[in-house]
């Protein structure tokens, strides 16, 4: 087994994995390997010429209360599913998290798609757990209108969850953020520890009465959106 950087012309052979792993739809996948992840690293796991296993980074400016922090967003992690459970998700974690550091960057996160446990194993650790808010205008109704999205700005969100009410013809948005898992090393441990852990939270709530990011993220003002 080879574990090692994809080119750009080797990224279109990470489709069949990606399909078999998730369940965006294949005009998706075509797009986010033909026009997104040339600007994205992919790492594979390679065995007789085949991709076995992969997790992609898009590097990110991240803002953490008040600053900014460059750092590595892990996604697509992905393994056929003939040779799950054989420590090579972790050889090719290993690797990424090894390379990132070496190139001077330190604050690395995820969305967890499987059990916490395995990237804890890795070091990383929760610092939001997962919520779900039902935004509303004015009363609480149905329909809904279910979103994922991430916002920068809280007046921008605020716009158009306003506008989506409007438009769409419904009585609140289903609004999830995800969960987030960051790796805690030398360099990131008081960032990490400094960052309130909290569970799963469901709330209904006004648009009108969210007044800073901060009230939906937590501290750790990411959605991705990817």
């Amino acid at each position: 087994m080879n574990i090692r950087l994809l080119n750009n012309t080797e990224k279109q052979y990470i489709k069949d994995l990606y399909l078999e792993a998730f369940d965006d739809t294949a005009m998706y996948v075509d797009y986010y390997v033909s026009e997104y992840a040339k600007n994205v690293d992919t790492y594979a796991c390679i065995e007789d010429d085949r991709i076995i296993s992969m997790a992609n980074v898009h590097y990110k400016t991240v803002v953490i209360g008040s600053e900014e922090h460059d750092a590595a967003y892990i996604y697509g992690v992905a393994t056929v599913e003939e040779y799950k459970h054989q420590g090579i998700m972790k050889r090719v974690l290993s690797k990424v998290i090894r390379e990132l550091q070496d190139n001077g960057i330190y604050l690395i996160y995820l969305i967890p798609q499987v059990a916490p446990g395995f990237y804890e194993s890795l070091g990383f650790k929760l610092v939001r757990g997962m919520r779900q808010y039902n935004f509303y205008d004015g009363e609480l109704q149905k329909p809904e209108f279910r979103l994922e999205r991430n916002y920068k700005d809280i007046t921008a969100m605020k716009k158009h969850i306003k506008e989506l009410l409007t438009l769409a013809g419904c009585g609140y948005i289903s609004y999830k953020v995800f969960p987030i898992m960051v790796l805690s090393n030398e360099e990131t441990y008081d960032l990490v520890e400094s960052i309130q852990i909290t569970g799963e939270m469901k709330q209904n709530i006004d648009i009108n009465d969210v007044k800073a990011l901060e009230d939906i993220y937590g501290e750790f003002l990411n959605n991705e959106d990817v």
